[in-house]
């Protein structure tokens, strides 16, 4: 039988994932998606943090 995995890593100017079939009978797997989104850092001009 196939699992379905999901991994999360969350950073803070990037969020990364992989979506992975496992199947454990055969210790095998397939990537089936992976990416990464990356976004500037939240600050103002001057430095200061916006949260």
């Amino acid at each position: 039988m196939q699992e379905r995995i999901f991994g999360f890593d969350i950073g803070t100017t990037s969020i990364g994932f992989a979506v992975i079939d496992h199947d454990p009978d055969r210790q095998s797997g397939h990537i089936h998606r992976l990416g990464v989104r990356i976004f500037p850092e939240a600050r103002d001009p001057d430095g200061t943090p916006l949260n």
